[in-house]
């Protein structure tokens, strides 16, 4: 499970945050939470305007800017 929010302003709708991600204890370590991500960019890619993905971890400051062409490339 992924949880994803965008932003709904016009100022601010090219932005979408990651705020976060579970995989099951008996998934773990077999790639889920990759494929996870690799699903929501590949679903954020189709939505116009969508920019930017923002990671924030465990509800802290720091958070991560990613690029939506950035992640389709990689």
């Amino acid at each position: 499970m992924v949880s994803f929010i965008r932003e709904n302003s016009l100022k601010t709708s090219h932005k979408g945050y990651v705020f976060g991600i579970y995989v099951s204890p008996e998934g773990k370590g077999k790639g889920l939470g990759k494929l996870l991500m690799i699903e929501l960019i590949r679903m954020a890619n189709n939505c116009d305007g969508l920019e930017h993905i923002i990671i924030e971890l465990n509800q802290l400051i720091v958070c991560r800017h990613f690029s939506i062409k950035s992640l389709i490339t990689s």
